[in-house]
């Protein structure tokens, strides 16, 4: 599918053109079957590439952070989780997950730091 979009911008055996996202979300969906299958570097370099088109879709830095995650690299996983809630700042279930994957990275202070901005006093 991702040879065919980027070839022609339509999927095999169509005439009609996809809108250029569709491109993006081939791109995530094969780096999540590269990470299903283990094979670390071909997903992070669909996810990069991704990225490179759609650059303010945060989702992509999420998948970036769980294919991370998954090949133990904790502190990679925080970064891009980070890079992820520093995108929206008034999102919620983003700054639970920052926390998670900073405390998962041994990096309590900034997981502290994290978590109070969504807490009240008293």
């Amino acid at each position: 599918w991702v040879g065919a979009l980027e070839a022609t911008g339509a999927f095999p055996d169509t005439c009609e053109k996809e809108p250029p996202s569709t491109l993006m979300w081939a791109r995530v969906l094969l780096a999540q079957y590269y990470d299903s299958c283990g094979d670390t570097a071909a997903a992070l370099s669909q996810l990069d590439m991704a990225i490179g088109h759609t650059p303010t879709c945060l989702d992509l830095y999420l998948f970036k952070a769980r294919v991370y995650k998954h090949a133990g690299h904790a502190s990679a996983a925080a970064r891009w989780m980070e890079e992820a809630r520093k995108m929206d700042l008034a999102d919620r279930y983003l700054n639970t997950k920052a926390t998670r994957y900073l405390l998962r990275a041994d990096c309590v202070p900034e997981a502290e730091a994290t978590i109070a901005l969504f807490t009240k006093d008293g």
